[in-house]
């Protein structure tokens, strides 16, 4: 079934981790625990998930191509800046316009770019299940 997507928002202000994180360089874009950055530690948690042409990432003007450059494996088209933040109800809106756009069958998720999740298998089945229901 290719019909799973997955919406990563990657945006703010970068003012909750501060002073390490500014509008530029927020979390999600800095190592904080291992070595790759939190989008990147994203990323590769959904690798087995579903394939990396139906990942978007929704950010911020300022930090496009920062985006861009920490996720060379994505198509650039697939990273979506808007113009003026609107929080997490805006992100999720264009998330469903994007994803059914591409596919009016399709289901998705949205998760945050700067969470920790250490057990994968556990994760993996909830994804499956919230994409079965």
């Amino acid at each position: 079934m290719n019909n799973k997507y997955i919406v990563i928002m990657a945006g703010g202000r970068g003012e909750r981790f501060w002073p390490k994180s500014r509008l530029k360089k927020p979390k999600h874009l800095i190592s904080i625990v291992g070595k790759d950055t939190m989008l990147t530690q994203t990323l590769n948690r959904l690798q087995n998930i579903v394939p990396n042409e139906n990942i978007f990432i929704i950010t911020n003007k300022e930090q496009h191509q920062a985006v861009i450059e920490n996720c060379p494996e994505l198509p650039p088209s697939h990273i979506i800046a808007e113009p003026i933040g609107r929080d997490t109800a805006a992100a999720v809106g264009l998330s469903k316009v994007l994803v059914k756009q591409r596919d009016p069958n399709a289901v998705f998720a949205v998760l945050p770019a700067d969470h920790v999740i250490n057990d994968l298998e556990n994760l993996k089945k909830c994804l499956d299940f919230a994409f079965d229901v």
